[in-house]
């Protein structure tokens, strides 16, 4: 019993010393490092630290260097267990530098699908991101959300809109979708404000969730602004005919589309609040002219008493 214990402690003492000695090696392969970096032989350099395993201070030579290969190489031979953050401090190298490849093959091996989203973000792939959050379904508004973004600094607000929704966003969406149709309004194209508020009639819809029979406060609310915006666009779309009949150079209105337009608006808003850019005098004039052409005489004197006439009008009535 004696002699196995003090074989044990033979062992232990051998093994204690060849783990000093690998420690004493790794050290002075390090200090011979140090003195090739301080002497420029930044190739040895770069070996003896990965040889020490002094991995950080090999990566910041090969950065500082640009010597890109052979980082990637280095990121290679790293355990993705022991060594993630070596293989992260890689990554970042390669992001900051634009190495796209390279940057995606440590995220790989890492697994880092989160990371890897990013990178695809970052580099506007958005084929390769859309493809990886299809897979990853909890992923989707670091892709849409971005992807609007990206989609309103080239003006294309519709699809923007679009991704704010399917991004998990949707007030932005509709944020979007109103102000695009004030500005029609604004700059008198009323077609195009009837189709904004069509959209938000139509986004205002997909927000139901049950039946009309037991429907909730916020079921109420969205039918109510469906209706609302559905009624406006509706509003809108008429004006546009009776906008392009008033100010085209040739005719594109059919006489009965005109008649019909102006008599439709008048129905709905004679009464009530105008939506914004809307003057009935234009519409109270196209029916007017419209019910004398087709011998509906007392429609016509019905519309001439509601117009009040001013100076732009004043002639022609």
């Amino acid at each position: 019993a004696e002699e196995a214990a003090r074989s044990g402690q033979g062992v232990k003492g051998a093994g204690g010393a060849a783990a000093g000695g690998a420690a004493a090696v790794a050290e002075l392969i390090g200090r011979q490092a140090e003195w090739s970096e301080e002497t420029a032989n930044y190739e040895a350099a770069v070996e003896m630290y990965i040889k020490a395993k002094k991995y950080d201070r090999a990566m910041a030579l090969l950065v500082r260097h640009g010597w890109w290969d052979r980082l990637q190489q280095l990121m290679r031979s790293l355990d993705k267990t022991a060594d993630a953050k070596h293989i992260t401090a890689a990554v970042s190298a390669f992001r900051r530098a634009g190495k796209y490849d390279a940057a995606k093959e440590g995220l790989l091996k890492l697994e880092d699908i989160p990371g890897l989203l990013q990178l695809n973000v970052e580099e506007e792939r958005w084929d390769d991101a859309f493809l990886l959050q299809t897979a990853h379904s909890q992923l989707k508004e670091q892709v849409y959300i971005p992807y609007a973004k990206w989609l309103l600094s080239r003006d294309r607000f519709a699809e923007a809109c679009a991704a704010y929704c399917e991004g998990g966003r949707p007030e932005q969406g509709l944020a979007i979708l109103q102000q695009l149709a004030d500005n029609a309004v604004t700059q008198r194209r009323y077609a195009d404000a009837a189709h904004g508020h069509f959209q938000l009639a139509t986004e205002a819809l997909k927000a139901i969730q049950n039946h009309p029979a037991s429907m909730t406060a916020a079921d109420r609310q969205a039918f109510d602004m469906f209706s609302r915006h559905y009624g406006v666009a509706e509003m809108y779309y008429a004006y546009s005919i009776i906008q392009a009949a008033a100010h085209q150079r040739f005719k594109t209105v059919d006489d009965s589309t005109l008649f019909n337009a102006a008599r439709f608006l008048l129905m709905r808003v004679l009464g009530r609040d105008t939506p914004k850019g809307i003057a009935i005098s234009e519409a109270l004039l196209a029916l007017a002219g419209q019910a004398r052409a087709q011998g509906a005489f007392k429609l016509a004197r019905f519309a001439y008493s509601r117009l009040q006439v001013g100076p732009v009008f004043q002639c022609a009535v």
